[in-house]
């Protein structure tokens, strides 16, 4: 572990006001991480801003939505600045604004190939995710309230993809163990996260299925949506959820990628795969995220950007 964490928990006593912010697109343990450190905050009589964008619906099985700020993010000047599960400024969409009028910046995040410059750091690429890192952070300094660990829970549960993913450790279920001690419903926050689905999900899942070729005799599965078929359902980024993940389950296949448009001349790839790392193709266009599982965006036809991911994840599939 870090040892930087106990000037992180000095920080933490020592200081009052704070903005906790995640990456753009936020994901569950994006939530996850930024809910529980923030209302671990507030019970120390800290004022507290949770930045974080809109996200899906089934993330609201996290408390501490009440700590979420709607006014101008621009305007925050806060003693201390966490960026949580998120490695890179630029990630942080409006939130960068708050990063450089901050006092003292904190990163926690699990990723690699991290560019943020901090004052100080909680970085693991071994963890399963930011939340077994917050984890660590506060159960034996601070200790952890019922929500709290709730949030912590659904972010494991989420980014490790229900405990499946290669990164889930022996350390991610003694943690998880330690979360189901505190009579937290984790029934109810696995299904909600790993088994419902809202109709837009189902439908655009369901197109994207349709959509679905096999490259590289069989090793690669990629999906393409368009702007229009996103719009068809309804369906934005949020929706994509899951996809990547069900194409990578295909027999056969070992990398799976899901290209969509957000909008027209704006793409996104999110890339999943057994062995491989995908990663590194992401961080080549600007992206990044886990060995097994990332992403990246692009600017241009969606065509284009569907190519290059083709001919990278063939590359690798080629050795």
């Amino acid at each position: 572990m870090n040892d930087q964490i106990p000037d992180i928990r000095r920080l933490m006593r020592e200081k009052n006001t704070f903005s906790v912010a995640g990456h753009v697109n936020p994901d569950g343990d994006g939530v996850g991480s930024c809910l529980a450190l923030g209302m671990t905050l507030a019970a120390l009589g800290k004022d507290v801003k949770v930045l974080l964008e809109e996200y899906n619906q089934k993330f609201d099985v996290i408390p501490g939505k009440n700590l979420l700020y709607k006014g101008d993010w621009a305007q925050l000047r806060p003693e201390a600045f966490f960026c949580m599960d998120c490695g890179a400024a630029d990630r942080l969409g409006a939130a960068r604004a708050v990063l450089k009028n901050a006092g003292a910046t904190v990163c926690v995040d699990h990723h690699t190939g991290g560019t943020l410059s901090a004052d100080y750091s909680l970085i693991d690429p071994q963890a399963s995710s930011t939340c077994e890192l917050v984890y660590e952070l506060l159960a034996p300094g601070f200790g952890l309230s019922f929500d709290a660990a709730r949030a912590l829970y659904a972010g494991i549960v989420d980014d490790t993809g229900g405990f499946r993913h290669g990164c889930t450790g022996k350390r991610t279920h003694l943690i998880a163990a330690e979360l189901v001690d505190k009579n937290i419903p984790f029934t109810d926050i696995y299904n909600e996260l790993m088994e419902r689905h809202s109709p837009t999900e189902a439908f655009v899942f369901g197109e994207a299925l349709r959509r679905t070729r096999l490259l590289a005799g069989g090793k690669i599965a990629l999906a393409v949506l368009s702007a229009g078929d996103m719009a068809q359902y309804g369906a934005t980024g949020q929706d994509m959820g899951g996809i990547a993940e069900y194409l990578l389950n295909i027999r056969g296949v070992e990398i799976s990628a899901l290209v969509y448009e957000k909008s027209p001349g704006n793409a996104k790839a999110s890339l999943r795969s057994k062995d491989a790392d995908v990663a590194a193709v992401c961080r080549g266009f600007g992206g990044g995220g886990h060995v097994h599982a990332a992403g990246c965006s692009f600017e241009g036809e969606l065509a284009d950007a569907a190519g290059k991911i083709a001919v990278e994840t063939e590359r690798l599939i080629h050795g």
